[in-house]
């Protein structure tokens, strides 16, 4: 595969694992083969008190099974997935300790099941701290979304990577500034459409209208993209020259800036 011809989902939420998230795994699946891509990272939030918002408790509940939860959108992604359509697993980290008035996001990429398990309250230690972990395991670590509204900047030093392109349609997303900041600090740019499967639907009249306000949509781009591609932003990914089927030759790929961006010219 000498052109960069293989699409990958790189930043994907799952009804199972992430509160917010209104797409099962397999629909989120049965998206991405809608769209074109070839494979997929699952990015389930990864943060405190996740449990209690999805079942709806008033208590903890043990490490392996708060990790038995997380895994549950990524595993029922793997069931559902075609033979050659390689699902691979990310995490979306907040810590708890973030500066006052932020919600900092980080996407982490070849994490493993194992490393979950025997790793309790990992995003309990803080972002310098996980960065030791991430070069100490080999990860690699982007700040997603990080020029929204209620985002704060931190130290390049503690970043890999940048998501320059997110494609989610309900934040103001100020993209163009993500990548020139990632241009400035030298952090290689990522581009994914932060998929939670809770974008605008066509109602009984035939117009699209969005998912929560039920509001019809008149933005002519936006229009345009839904019909396109259902969605009212481009998706977002990366296009990779060859098969990415696990986290070594995503790893690999990453760190030798062997991708293009899908979604976006930046």
């Amino acid at each position: 595969m000498s052109e960069y011809t293989f699409r990958m989902e790189m930043h994907m939420h799952t009804s199972e694992a992430s509160p917010c998230g209104k797409a099962s795994a397999a629909e989120g699946i049965a998206r991405c083969l809608r769209l074109g891509y070839h494979g997929c990272v699952i990015t389930d939030h990864f943060k405190a008190r996740t449990e209690q918002e999805l079942l709806g408790i008033n208590h903890d509940l043990p490490w392996r099974e708060k990790i038995d939860l997380f895994l549950s959108g990524y595993r029922n992604a793997k069931a559902a997935a075609p033979n050659g359509f390689p699902v691979l697993l990310g995490v979306e980290i907040r810590f708890k300790d973030c500066h006052p008035g932020s919600e900092n996001d980080y996407t982490v990429y070849g994490v493993t099941e194992e490393m979950l398990y025997a790793n309790e309250g990992l995003y309990d230690i803080g972002l310098p701290a996980f960065r030791r972990f991430a070069q100490a395991h080999g990860l690699f670590v982007v700040q997603a979304h990080p020029f929204r509204f209620d985002m704060t900047h931190v130290k390049p030093k503690y970043l890999d990577g940048m998501e320059v392109y997110n494609s989610n349609p309900h934040h103001d997303e100020n993209n163009d500034f993500a990548a020139l900041w990632a241009d400035r600090y030298g952090l290689l740019p990522l581009s994914g459409s932060d998929y939670h499967g809770d974008g605008p639907r066509r109602n009984a009249a035939g117009q699209w209208e969005t998912f929560h306000k039920k509001k019809a949509i008149d933005n002519p781009d936006a229009v345009r993209n839904l019909e396109q591609f259902g969605e009212a932003n481009p998706p977002g990914g990366l296009a990779f020259c060859q098969t990415v089927s696990d986290n070594a030759a995503l790893l690999t790929a990453l760190r030798n800036r062997d991708y293009r961006l899908i979604g976006t010219e930046i």
